[in-house]
């Protein structure tokens, strides 16, 4: 159940209606494929070793705490992280739009540019990434040993970028007829956000405080 609260996290964080956005517009630029590539590789750089620390934190945290923690310790946290994604879901429909706001981008970015902003705007985005920081507490629960929660942010990363591969595939198999697809892939995400992602929330949301009770019994 922590690895379907887990994955379940990972795929609501990858409904980022700004990285999706930003990445259809590149795919419409005249270098689509080099930057489309670059963008993913950007965000994954930053957002693997942001895992990385987050998991390194709880899992120290829970080394110094654990012994001296009652049982119901950890079903608490897990209330609380469902009640985290609960309360992100009633926020994004208060406010839709996404995370992170509008960022002007150039039909002449350079690779180096496009590797910056990706880093850029991933590192801007992070620390709004409430479902990551849920999963985080997760992952100490889900493997034993530094290289077993490692792969688990790797796993969470490849989720969270699968929508730009997708993007990036599509624009390889139907070449320049799918820039008005890509268009229309911008507004969609849009509505995502506001009435898709919330629902998704609140069901893992449940989902976390559901597995957080039933350590509490």
């Amino acid at each position: 159940m922590t690895e379907l609260s887990f994955l379940g996290l990972a795929m609501a964080d990858s409904l980022n209606p700004f990285s999706i956005a930003a990445m259809a517009y590149l795919l419409t630029t005249d270098r689509p494929m080099a930057r489309g590539t670059v963008f993913i590789l950007g965000t994954l750089v930053v957002y693997i070793p942001f895992g990385i620390m987050l998991v390194e934190g709880w899992t120290a945290v829970l080394a110094a705490l654990v012994p001296l923690l009652p049982v119901w310790a950890v079903g608490t946290a897990l209330v609380v992280a469902g009640l985290c994604c609960v309360g992100f879901a009633l926020w994004s429909w208060v406010k839709p739009g996404g995370r992170g706001g509008a960022m002007p981008l150039s039909d002449r970015l350079t690779l180096p540019a496009t590797a910056a902003f990706a880093v850029a705007s991933t590192l801007a985005d992070a620390p709004t990434a409430v479902p990551y920081f849920a999963a985080a507490t997760l992952a100490p629960l889900l493997a034993e040993g530094r290289v077993g929660e490692y792969l688990w942010v790797v796993v969470y990363c490849l989720i969270y970028v699968a929508p730009l591969v997708l993007l990036l595939a599509m624009r390889v198999w139907f070449g320049g007829r799918a820039e008005r697809s890509l268009g229309r892939v911008r507004t969609a995400v849009d509505w995502s956000f506001r009435y898709l992602l919330p629902p998704v929330l609140i069901v893992v949301g449940f989902w976390l405080g559901y597995v957080g009770v039933l350590r509490l019994m």
